[in-house]
């Protein structure tokens, strides 16, 4: 018969390996390709309700890619961009496509280290000099 392993001596919380610990990043890249899919539908179907990040006007679409009070920067630093409305739906895919590859991660890291407007409010005004 094997011996028993004292597990209590040789385990250690998953705190102490990030390798085992949440990927943050994964679930922002699973949340914003989910939003990607759903900009797709709405794209294909004009009636359908629903909230939509881009707007048509003549051959041309202009959109965003808002994320977490914030938006992507998609060109350099431009965070709306325009392109012909027929390839929008094709754009939109292969965003998502460059979101899962993790080409966006410096950006939504940037976006999510950002103070929220709620946290503002919780901090409060600075005190007054005297």
């Amino acid at each position: 018969m094997a011996t028993p392993v004292d597990w209590k001596t040789i385990a250690k919380p998953v705190s102490a390996h990030p390798e085992f610990g949440p990927d943050t990043l994964k679930a922002d890249r699973r949340k914003l390709a989910k939003w990607l899919d759903k900009q797709v539908e709405l794209v294909g179907a004009p009636d359908q309700k629903g909230r939509r990040s881009f707007r048509v006007v003549g051959s041309n679409a202009a959109f965003s890619i808002p994320y977490n009070k914030g938006a992507l920067p998609l060109l350099d630093s431009e965070t709306e961009i325009v392109v012909p409305a027929k390839d929008l739906a094709g754009v939109f895919g292969a965003i998502k496509a460059e979101v899962l590859m993790g080409k966006f991660d410096d950006a939504l890291k940037a976006i999510n280290s950002g103070e929220t407007p709620a946290a503002k409010q919780r901090r409060g005004r600075k005190a007054k000099a005297a």
